[in-house]
């Protein structure tokens, strides 16, 4: 088992403060009352033993979906502990579990805070979703691909701001400011994901143009610099990144087509000889 650090990471952040935001679909007239952050004094055998064998499930599902030889098994494990510390239960947003993932990132920032580490999370998740046979979100598989999703959003975000307790007192406390409300709002909709997954996709230097052409689109005048009005239409370049797919991978099908028909007709007139 992966052990975590329980020395200043675990102290508590001004998450009473926080002002619970409007985000959920739900049409409730009472909303489900927040609760109390799962710190790591507060954690209980069946907290600590629920990790571990979430853990244990993950590293299989890493084993079958990813196999053995494009991430090492220390990683695959290292992840796959992450995944788990970050699992949300039935509470709205895995902020709830801030204490553990701080706590992980603080002894394990060289490893977790490392490209390979958003990759192999991009990876699983699409490997995940492909291998599902529902679009029934409560079936495993595709709730195993949510969980991934969402610890895939909490890395990318701890990773891009640098400091995770930083990032996590902000984002706790949207109504300090503009720009922690905005961070906080980012994070809900899981667009840190949303620009992983991007990224994967296009690879670094066309995902780059893209960030750069929808903010353009987006911001019209005005310069840099207002946090709320940075927010990317990830909707807009999801489709796009749809389309260049569809092509590839129609060009892919064609390629392989004419491939065998030359490879065919090659060996037809040869037979003729």
């Amino acid at each position: 088992m992966v052990e975590v650090d329980e020395g200043s990471s675990s102290a508590a952040l001004n998450y009473g403060k926080w002002d619970k935001l409007v985000l959920e679909d739900s049409d409730d007239d009472a909303p489900t009352k927040q609760k109390e952050p799962l710190l790591m004094q507060g954690k209980t055998y069946a907290n600590h033993e629920a990790d571990s064998v979430m853990t244990e499930e993950f590293i299989k599902v890493m084993r079958s979906r990813l196999g053995k030889e494009k991430y090492p098994l220390s990683q695959r494990k290292l992840l796959a502990r992450f995944i788990a510390v970050q699992h949300r239960g039935d509470e709205p947003s895995n902020i709830y579990r801030y204490a553990d993932m701080c706590a992980m990132v603080a002894q394990f920032s060289d490893k977790l805070l490392r490209r390979s580490s958003t990759d192999l999370l991009c990876d699983l998740h699409k490997e995940m979703v492909k291998a599902a046979d529902s679009t029934d979100k409560s079936s495993p598989e595709l709730a195993g691909a949510q969980t991934v999703l969402e610890a895939l959003n909490a890395l990318e975000a701890i990773t891009r701001h640098g400091n995770a307790p930083d990032f996590f007192e902000q984002v706790c406390n949207p109504s300090h400011s503009a720009s922690a409300r905005d961070l906080c709002e980012k994070y809900e909709r899981k667009e840190f994901a949303k620009m992983a997954m991007m990224r994967s996709m296009f690879g670094d230097e066309q995902y780059d143009l893209l960030e750069k052409a929808a903010e353009e689109s987006k911001g019209g005048g005005g310069g840099g610099g207002g946090g709320g009005s940075s927010s990317i239409d990830w909707e807009l370049w999801g489709a796009v990144a749809l389309a260049a797919v569809s092509v590839c991978a129609t060009l892919a099908g064609v390629a392989f087509v004419m491939t065998r028909l030359f490879r065919d007709g090659d060996a037809e007139g040869k037979a003729e000889l």
